[in-house]
């Protein structure tokens, strides 16, 4: 059970990247075109992302 724990939580880890990699390249096409709302849309979404990830950090 606790393997299975580690790989899920691996996994969230490996998504929460992936997540925040796109965050990025999405805010760098929207200053190119200058889509503010676009950068603001993904600005927060990384918030709210952010808190997620925090909120479900185990105590330790």
């Amino acid at each position: 059970m606790r393997a299975s724990l580690e790989k899920a939580s691996a996994s969230a880890t490996g998504g929460f990247w992936c997540f925040i990699a796109s965050n990025v390249l999405w805010i760098a096409w929207g200053w190119h075109d200058d889509a503010y709302a676009l950068i603001g849309l993904q600005i927060g979404l990384f918030a709210t992302n952010l808190h997620g990830v925090r909120k479900n950090e185990p105590d330790a």
